[in-house]
């Protein structure tokens, strides 16, 4: 029994404490009075990620482990091979869990502000909406290690189930009710299209797991139905990280839902989809890059150029945003098209980078208050160098970065990816990346400009120490990457060297 419980432990560690301590916080919620249990449960959360997200990282080795570090025993042995062929804590899904830990503690961190003094959203200063946070985040975890299209469901449908709820929790705001519609009708519909293409590949393998998928393809058996079930899985994927034209939830559901849930969806279930993906894309369709490649290649170009284009009359923060993340998800799916490890190590390097820019985003608009109620709108910054100078230079450089301009971290992660689609022999689409980012660099500017060259128009105000913590710590961040890069590129690059076994 000890030997099947080391097993569960070698592979699924983190996800199971990260379970157990879930329902350990939701039993005490309900103990505590409701007054008082929201900000401890939401303490403790925060205590939690970042103690596993440290756990992760002192270990910092391959914990996957073999059959022969066990006994023979039949029910061991079985026990041991059933957990390797589904989940797998290897360098790549220690990469990906640390970055999502510490990003959604950083998100409850920043969504204190906003919970706690925004006047429609009493109802989200409640301790379950932290658990259904962390069952999310348990989702995130399990599609990071998935290796089997088993696990692939498990994960993805436990992440989205609850970034349902998370979307719909404001249930006397229409626009809350109206977004969390939304995005269950549409990812229902990536449900069934998961599904279907699972039931295809399985059909046509005869077997669920990653290795099986690539064995079969690699052999020369790769039929019409693999091909179509390959294809239909991507797609319901391709829904998560609202890429074109799987958009079109994206902005309705960033504006209508509560704006710590879309900091939610912008960062850490961004992390969890573009992992699942590289995962999906090295460990089982590789000997088919030759099909996937061009439907990466057009998903790139139709999410660069829309979200570029569309980005330009928004004046909503939070559709900036969304337009924005589809335009950064193109440029990160032209690192997918190369097929390469130098290009899926630079999506990892490009990923981290455009969190923490992220995470610094949301810190301000998490934090902006108009008349001490919150605020979305552009040129309710104007001026804010003027009335709170430190802010406006962090946000600046973290506007900078995003945009892409030299010397900025933001520039080298663009550089990298357009580089090795160079070397791919996708020029074309390096250039359409280009003209992407330079159109995009207009609104990141046009965000410094109000900053420093409008006259405030209403005084706005940022509340909340802690989130001007974090949006110092993310120009911090940006700045020391900009400055020395190589450790993260080293991390980088010990993930995808896991993933192609080199």
């Amino acid at each position: 029994m000890s030997e099947v419980l080391a097993a569960l432990w070698f592979s699924l560690g983190v996800e199971l404490v990260l379970a157990c301590a879930t329902l350990l916080l939701l039993l005490l919620g309900l103990l505590l009075p409701e007054r008082n249990s929201a900000r401890l449960v939401c303490y403790l959360s925060i205590l939690l990620l970042v103690a596993l997200a440290a756990l992760l990282l002192w270990s910092r080795q391959d914990w996957r482990f073999s059959n022969e570090s066990f006994s023979s025993e039949p029910a061991v042995t079985a026990v041991a091979s059933l957990i390797d062929r589904h989940f797998r804590l290897d360098a790549f899904a220690l990469f990906g869990k640390v970055l999502i830990l510490l990003t959604t503690a950083c998100v409850l961190v920043i969504g204190q502000v906003f919970v706690r003094h925004e006047a429609v959203s009493k109802s989200l200063y409640r301790f379950e909406y932290v658990i259904v946070v962390l069952l999310a985040t348990l989702g995130m975890c399990l599609m990071v290690s998935a290796q089997s299209l088993l696990a692939l469901y498990v994960g993805l449908e436990l992440q989205s189930l609850a970034l349902y709820i998370c979307a719909a929790f404001q249930r006397d705001n229409l626009r809350s009710s109206e977004a969390g519609l939304k995005y269950f009708m549409l990812g229902a519909l990536s449900s069934a299209l998961l599904l279907f293409g699972c039931s295809l590949l399985y059909g046509s393998v005869g077997a669920i797991d990653f290795a099986s998928i690539s064995s079969a393809s690699l052999s020369g058996e790769s039929s019409l139905m693999l091909q179509v079930g390959m294809v239909l899985t991507l797609s319901a994927i391709a829904f998560k990280i609202s890429a074109v034209p799987f958009h079109m939830w994206t902005p309705d559901v960033y504006e209508g839902a509560p704006s710590s849930t879309v900091a939610f969806l912008a960062t850490a279930a961004k992390v969890a989809a573009l992992a699942l993906l590289m995962r999906l894309l090295v460990e089982a369709f590789l000997p088919l890059s030759e099909a996937w490649q061009p439907i990466l290649a057009l998903l790139a170009l139709a999410s660069m150029l829309l979200g570029a284009l569309a980005t330009l009359p928004q004046s909503n923060l939070k559709r900036f945003v969304a337009y924005s993340a589809i335009t950064h998800i193109g440029i990160l799916l032209i690192g997918f098209a190369t097929a390469t490890p130098e290009g899926m190590r630079a999506v990892l390097f490009y990923l981290s980078i455009y969190m923490t820019m992220t995470l610094g985003l949301f810190a301000v608009l998490l934090a902006m208050r108009n008349a001490g109620q919150p605020s979305e709108r552009l040129y309710d910054l104007s001026g804010l160098s003027h009335t709170d100078p430190k802010a406006a230079l962090a946000l600046s450089v973290l506007m900078f970065s995003m945009a892409g301009l030299p010397p900025f971290a933001g520039f080298f992660a663009k550089f990298y990816i357009f580089l090795e689609a160079l070397r791919s022999d996708l020029a074309w689409l390096a250039l359409c990346g280009v003209v992407a980012s330079v159109v995009s660099a207009f609104y990141y500017i046009r965000i410094v400009k109000v900053m420093y060259f409008d006259e405030p128009q209403e005084q706005v105000t940022l509340r909340g120490r802690s989130n001007r913590w974090i949006l110092y710590g993310a120009a911090v961040a940006v700045v020391v990457l900009t400055l020395s890069p190589s450790w993260l590129l080293q991390q980088s690059e010990q993930a995808v060297r896991v993933l192609f076994a080199l």
